[in-house]
């Protein structure tokens, strides 16, 4: 599994993760440039990406494959994100996430 920068030629796949996962696909594409994915033979099996802010950044669409999850990939796509910026507060805005089990 590779996770690398994101191109315009992944944007359809990360839409339709984002959409099969119920996640907003709003602003997505405007945030390429400060998103990571995950591949898997090519595939796109995950996303994360960053929109930032003079103060910090949103941490935003991070969607990981059904199959994939539970493996600390979401986990990996954050830490990959933020080394794509330098950003002193990270903000996150969720109505669905769960606590993950391995946090107090």
């Amino acid at each position: 599994m590779m996770i690398d920068a994101a191109t315009q030629a992944d944007l359809p796949a990360v839409l339709a993760l984002l959409e099969r996962s119920g996640l907003p696909t709003d602003g997505a594409a405007e945030h390429l440039e400060t998103m990571v994915v995950a591949r898997e033979g090519g595939r796109v099996v995950g996303a994360a990406a960053l929109e930032p802010y003079r103060d910090g950044a949103l941490l935003r669409s991070v969607v990981v494959e059904r199959e994939h999850q539970g493996q600390g990939l979401g986990e990996a796509l954050t830490s990959a994100a933020l080394n794509l910026a330098s950003v002193s507060n990270l903000y996150l805005l969720t109505t669905t996430a769960e606590r993950a089990p391995h946090l107090p």
